[in-house]
């Protein structure tokens, strides 16, 4: 029966070329549009979760009260972190991260100024997860003269030497030992370095700033598992009181994974970058739907053209149960098609997305999982939105009426197609509209007389 509902269909697909190429092409750009924006938004969604404990790795923030108002920054004074540590027994590990200047690097005759140097504690490897190539994560930051280089530094200065055991001299002062290289970071994190110094050496050297009421660095912490959240916000808050007695600050833990779609800076507080993900997910359901509705109308129109095989079918002995399931089975292949056809475009088109988003997709990132389970679900999505009504309704004409000649009776039908045609129409313009107020704020962004000359500054 299957085989024979394959033979029909691809028959009936081989006589309706023009209607076929229509309908599979107007669903592959749909869903193309559609996979483009589910890409984007599953690396948004993805940020800082390849840390081993990611779930357990919180930044310390404040809520800085200004006669009533609540001003919100995600930085702390520079001595709270080991102290914290020390005081708080659900913390299980801290580290800080001081952003450094930038800073002159020196190796023989290279010379560079890097503008992406940061100052840790020896226990950021033990917080976050970046995997080292060379070094043991435990030690390589425990001496304050040592430096942890990325994978495209090491090679910037060292070439294809082993750089370990090499020394950098910084600001023409200091001579580093490298004691580490680690891979380049992903692009989604929330980091950007190049190379990390200890924060011991800024101690030593004096460049610490030890005053509770300066607030300058991030903070995070490895908090044990299943620790009460607002019990440890409560005592970070009295450990600081005791050194800031008169302080009305409230400091409290924000979750890592949250921070690159939640952040809040301020005193505004709203939902945070997250928005432009209901936004774009908004917009990829309304393609979708665009492309379905097309679907729909196209296939409701050709059902003139059926309705005599529909008819004999229903005749000798086909049931309902049986027709829907052979015209849901031709829009599955239609989609299937089209899925196929709509995954090369994607891969042809993903240079020119990589530009208009600032991402960095390869075509490998078709292959992960996560984008494959996405990939089906919109293929089943849209087969059901395309194929669900013109099933039931084929499936319900009238055999007797038809093959007497009678004219079918399409009123509901038709005045169904001018709903969806309207609501297509709809939905074109929100998107067109939408497009044309993202570009002319970017273009304000860019172009916005700022009061000074941008050139070579």
């Amino acid at each position: 029966m299957i085989r024979n509902f394959f033979r029909t269909t691809f028959r009936y697909i081989a006589r309706q070329k023009t209607f076929t190429i229509i309908n599979i092409s107007g669903l592959a750009i749909g869903l193309a549009a559609s996979l483009l924006i589910l890409l984007w938004i599953q690396d948004e969604l993805s940020y800082d979760r390849f840390h081993s404990n990611a779930d357990d790795i919180y930044r310390v923030e404040e809520d800085q009260n200004y006669s009533g108002d609540i001003y919100h920054v995600t930085v702390t004074p520079q001595p709270s972190g080991p102290v914290w540590k020390e005081r708080i027994p659900e913390i299980r590990e801290q580290t800080r991260v001081n952003r450094l200047p930038r800073i002159l690097f020196r190796h023989d005759d290279m010379v560079f100024f890097e503008n992406s140097v940061s100052a840790v504690d020896s226990g950021f490897f033990s917080v976050f997860t970046f995997p080292l190539l060379s070094g043991d994560p435990a030690e390589v930051l425990r001496n304050p003269l040592s430096i942890v280089l990325t994978e495209e530094l090491a090679r910037k200065y060292f070439g294809d030497a082993d750089p370990l055991g090499q020394t950098l001299t910084l600001e023409n002062r200091q001579a580093f030992t490298v004691t580490g290289v680690m891979k380049n970071l992903p692009p989604n994190s929330m980091f950007r370095f190049d190379a990390l110094l200890p924060c011991s050496f800024l101690e030593e050297a004096g460049l610490m700033n030890n005053s509770w009421g300066s607030n300058s660095i991030w903070t995070f912490m490895l908090v044990n598992k299943g620790s009460d959240i607002e019990k440890v916000n409560k005592k970070l808050t009295e450990v600081v009181r005791e050194y800031l007695p008169e302080g009305t600050v409230e400091y409290m833990l924000f979750q890592l994974t949250d921070i690159h779609l939640h952040a809040q800076f301020g005193f505004k507080h709203d939902n945070g970058p997250v928005t432009v993900i209901w936004i774009f997910a908004s917009i990829a359901l309304f393609i979708l739907l665009i492309a379905g509705i097309n679907f729909i109308n196209l296939s409701t129109t050709k059902a003139a053209t059926r309705a005599r095989e529909i008819s004999i079918k229903k005749v000798t002995g086909a049931g309902q149960k049986t027709l829907i399931l052979q015209f849901m089975l031709e829009s599955l292949l239609m989609v299937s098609f089209s899925m196929v056809i709509s995954l090369v475009i994607v891969g042809l088109l993903l240079n020119l997305f990589n530009n208009i988003t600032g991402k960095e997709f390869i075509l490998s990132d078709l292959l992960k999982i996560n984008f494959i389970a996405g990939f089906f679900i919109t293929g089943i999505l849209t087969a059901i939105i395309s194929g669900i009504y013109p099933a039931f309704y084929m499936a319900s004409l009238k055999p007797v009426a038809i093959l007497k000649g009678e004219t079918m009776q399409g009123k509901n039908n038709g005045r169904l197609r001018q709903a969806l045609v309207i609501i297509q129409f709809t939905l074109s313009i929100l998107i067109a509209v939408s497009a044309v107020f993202m570009y002319r704020q970017l273009n304000f962004m860019r172009t916005k007389d700022l009061g000074f000359d941008r050139e070579d500054l």
